[in-house]
């Protein structure tokens, strides 16, 4: 749970194409609120994962270091749809929630 918490809260701070953010701001801005014991490695591994799931319109500029990572600007909303049943059951309850 202590994962999926931190990836949503990276997703919180990623900003929109062509706004991009960095792996170090990202960490930075994690630990400012609250994630404790994070390493640039864990955060580079999430932002990956993330990316490599497809919906989220996570994007990374590669063109120059340090990377960039923004939100395509096409991107619309989160697509339960392509979600295994276990991960959109926690999306749908925290859209209840929120």
């Amino acid at each position: 749970m202590q994962s999926f918490q931190r990836r949503l809260d990276l997703l919180d701070h990623i900003p929109r194409y062509p706004n991009k953010i960095t792996t170090r701001q990202l960490l930075d801005l994690l630990e400012t609120n609250g994630h404790e014991h994070l390493i640039m490695r864990k955060v580079q591994r999430d932002l990956e994962a993330i990316e490599s799931l497809g919906m989220f319109g996570l994007e990374v500029d590669k063109r120059s270091k340090p990377y960039g990572w923004s939100i395509n600007l096409n991107w619309k909303k989160l697509n339960i749809s392509l979600m295994d049943a276990n991960s959109a059951l926690a999306f749908s309850t925290l859209k209840e929630v929120a």
